[in-house]
């Protein structure tokens, strides 16, 4: 009898450790994905047992609007187990439903975790944009994370020597089963600039009936992008790729044994990093706390603290489902580290307008600064500590899919600006409370040197590393491009003055702050080998013969688009503005400048087109009533993505407001030459430009 109850005592204990559940209560998550950026989604509770794992969600989300839960929503752990949702309590799965409020609270089932997991993610299924909550745990567990450099050094990976070059591109392939009605896109963009070019890097392909694409354009280094369809009606929408100078990669895109499209890749570097290209890595929404930061710049140290950890354990866990080959491994971080240096100086950039006021037209003012210890705060090198994680000279970084607007923030970050007038001298000129320096070829060199050493301090690096001096390259450019070429012109000018000597001739112009005096003195500057050859390029093309204008290509949609307002408006130079409803600069410039168009409107050699991108054809309501009250009786025109795209690719732009002059004869003026609405000079700018142009 005594047995008996010892073996009933022991079955009933190894029954209750087999039923044990464990609560854990407010559970930390490393990001939440595809939520807008006022809504999201938090597990509340997670309740685990031999059965089942439960988790009880609240999801924030806009009134009103719609949303869905699939039923192949699935939990993944560190080492890709899927475990399946079985059943949900307090949302229908499968259904759009409107969210009566601005909190959602439901329930899912699904089955259990292996005893092992610590972390995992909730994915709402394999579909386009599916909503998802990462890096799910007990705050109170231990989250250890090997560091940057010890991943590397186990995933050794050496960079080709020829990583830069100049080359052609080409991404071709097809899409099976294609028809443009039933995708419901028959073009497809893609935004890859080029940062030793000033202009965007805008490619859009044209899909033909059968289904089939391709596109070829010039690249100094690799390539990691996509080409994404404005809109679909199939749930397929975007085609990445990985593509070398000098290279050719094929895509075939069809169903998969699950009937979803996917890419599939011929041989060449898109298909060496194919686990990279289909991984959904996340990387953004995981800096998303950062760039969302609405605290002080001083407080910012412990966010980044935990966004690199995260960002860290993020890579390195998608490596290890996924089974990344080392130069994958080393993509993914390099991924990592461009999109934290962006998400630290997108909240710089955030908390910087924040300090301004705003006037009525949404338009922020650096001159009227609402919070002034922020605002000097934001100089101060110390707060950007963070970005010394960051390996700036890691050639790596230019082929990720962030680097093009890290680059952007880097360059034009705050801080470093407090080294531009330093050790300058000269005449000192006051403006609006800070001081300019007359400019002259001493001061414009030494001025790039504390650039440059402003750039290093803030990357935290002793050496100008490679970071540094593309930033420097394109301050070079942008003031050659602009000022440095309009002195260059006025070489001649002073030539032909015979009110001056020929010695007074000879001390005017090597005193220019031009092309031809400045580019030797700071071509030194640039040790990185490519980025001195681009340079020297660069300087022996604006040597070289350079046109005034050129002419537009021919069987291109984008310039007969053009060249239809040239025959509407015969004999006129053509200023077209491209602006939109949703960008503030856009609308400040048009209003500010309705007066002077009104006198602009009397001249007979030039007209002004107004050109915006709107989804509803003709414009939507907000849009018609902005023109009625801002643009009556001027020439405007919309156009829907796919057109306005056309046009970006054309001239070469991303961001708006943009403005390009073309000729009575249909040639594009040159860049340095270009007319705006910004300012209250255009008829004069326009009147030097036309004798420039001398068409």
């Amino acid at each position: 009898m005594k047995k008996i109850l010892n073996a009933l005592m022991l079955l009933c204990a190894v029954s209750l450790v087999g039923c044990a559940t464990t609560h854990i209560m407010n559970p930390e998550s490393v990001a939440c994905v595809n939520f807008g950026s006022d809504e999201g989604l938090t597990a509340n509770e997670v309740v685990r047992n031999s059965k089942e794992t439960v988790i009880h969600f609240t999801m924030n989300y806009r009134p009103k609007e719609k949303f869905r839960y699939g039923s192949d929503s699935y939990l993944i752990d560190e080492v890709g187990r899927r475990y399946a949702l079985i059943s949900a309590d307090g949302i229908e799965l499968d259904k759009w439903v409107k969210a009566d409020s601005s909190v959602v609270n439901f329930t899912m089932h699904f089955e259990p975790l292996a005893k092992d997991v610590k972390v995992f993610d909730f994915v709402e299924g394999d579909v386009e944009r599916a909503f998802g909550l990462l890096g799910i745990r007990d705050k109170k567990s231990k989250h250890e994370i090997p560091t940057l450099q010890e991943v590397l050094s186990a995933n050794p990976y050496t960079v080709p020597d020829d990583w830069f070059r100049r080359d052609t591109v080409t991404v071709r392939g097809r899409i099976e089963g294609y028809d443009a009605e039933k995708f419901g896109f028959s073009t497809m963009q893609c935004s890859c600039d080029n940062v030793f070019e000033m202009n965007s890097n805008v490619q859009v392909i044209e899909i033909a009936a059968d289904g089939s694409f391709e596109k070829k354009f010039a690249a100094d280094y690799p390539v990691w992008a996509s080409f994404r369809a404005d809109k679909t009606k199939v749930g397929f929408r975007e085609i990445q790729f990985f593509v070398r100078p000098g290279e050719t990669v094929d895509v075939t895109v069809r169903k998969n044994d699950k009937g979803k499209y996917e890419c599939f890749y011929g041989d060449g570097s898109s298909k060496d990093v194919e686990r990279l290209l289909k991984s959904k890595l996340y990387l953004y929404d995981v800096v998303s706390p950062l760039i969302k930061f609405k605290g002080k710049i001083a407080e910012i140290a412990p966010l980044a603290d935990s966004v690199w950890n995260n960002l860290l354990w993020r890579a390195q866990t998608v490596a290890r489902r996924e089974k990344f080959t080392p130069q994958e491994v080393q993509m993914a971080l390099a991924e990592a580290q461009s999109t934290f240096a962006y998400g630290v100086l997108t909240f710089a950039m955030h908390d910087e307008t924040s300090c301004m006021r705003k006037d009525e037209r949404g338009v922020y003012h650096g001159d009227d600064i609402i919070d002034s210890t922020e605002w000097l705060a934001l100089r101060d090198m110390k707060y950007y500590e963070p970005l010394h994680r960051v390996d700036f000279d890691n050639p790596l970084l230019l082929a990720t899919n962030r680097f093009s607007g890290m680059e952007n923030r880097v360059e034009y970050a705050r801080p470093y600006r407090n080294y531009e007038n330093d050790s300058l001298t000269g005449r000192k000129i006051e403006y609006r409370g800070k001081t300019y320096y007359e400019s002259s070829r001493f001061n414009e060199k030494q001025k790039l040197k504390n650039f440059a050493r402003g750039y290093r301090e803030l990357m935290g690096c002793e050496y100008d590393n490679l970071l540094t001096q593309i930033c420097v390259c394109r301050r070079i450019k942008y003031s050659a491009n602009q000022v440095w070429q309009q002195h260059e012109d006025r070489k001649n000018e002073i030539l032909a003055d015979t009110t001056l000597t020929e010695d007074a001739r000879k001390a005017r112009i090597d005193s220019l702050v031009c092309i031809s005096n400045m580019m030797p003195d700071v071509l030194p500057l640039f040790k990185h080998p490519y980025v001195r050859e681009k340079m020297e390029q660069f300087y022996a093309e604006k040597m070289a013969h350079q046109e005034m204008t050129t002419p537009l290509p021919d069987k291109n949609w984008a310039a007969d688009f053009v060249r239809a307002y040239n025959a509407k408006y015969p004999g006129r130079y053509l200023v077209f503005d491209f602006w939109g409803m949703g960008c503030a600069p856009c609308r400040g410039a048009i209003e500010r400048s309705k007066s002077n168009r009104a006198e602009i409107a009397k001249r007979d050699d030039v007209k002004l087109v107004f050109v915006a991108e709107e989804r509803t054809p003709g414009g939507s309501d907000a849009y018609k009533k902005y023109v009625e009250k801002w643009l009556a009786d001027e020439e405007t025109v919309t156009l829907s993505s796919d057109e306005f795209s056309r046009l970006r690719e054309l001239f070469r732009f991303n961001g708006i407001p943009h403005y390009e002059t073309i000729t009575p004869s249909g040639r594009r003026v040159r860049d340095d030459l270009q007319l705006n609405m910004s300012g209250n000079y255009f008829q004069s700018n326009f009147d030097r430009m036309k004798e420039s142009v001398k068409e």
